[in-house]
């Protein structure tokens, strides 16, 4: 009897190679979510920090030099968490990407290996 060969090896090493990549990428996108995530949480805590600061600092006299540096600082600090925001929201699209992909790429696996079994017990 001739030995069994499955006609879609190919295909089915190439699904399994692309199911571990795609497994692969979602650690990678998880990563850059969560670092996305403490930015955002560094630059609001900063902000806290400032407010704070200078909340404690007004006792009835007034430094213009003062009150600009606090101006600008927090207005830095807005824009810079406006960005973070805009990038941990990019980081969540790419991580649910990340996960759309590998869950595709687990299904198509199971179909191909079933497909080999049932050639193989129509072989035998």
């Amino acid at each position: 009897m001739k030995r069994f060969r499955f006609s879609l090896e190919t295909v089915l090493k190439v699904r399994r190679q692309v199911e571990e990549l795609r497994h692969r990428e979602l650690p990678v996108a998880q990563g850059a979510r969560d670092r996305a995530l403490q930015a955002l949480g560094g630059l609001e805590n900063s902000l806290r920090l400032l407010l704070a600061q200078r909340a404690g600092e007004r006792q009835g006299r007034l430094n213009l030099a003062e009150e600009a540096w606090h101006l600008d600082r927090h207005q830095g600090l807005l824009s810079s968490i406006g960005q973070a925001r805009r990038t941990l929201a990019e980081r969540e699209k790419d991580l649910d990407l990340a996960r759309q992909k590998a869950v595709e790429a687990a299904r198509e696996r199971p179909v191909l290996e079933k497909l080999e079994e049932k050639q193989l017990q129509e072989h035998q």
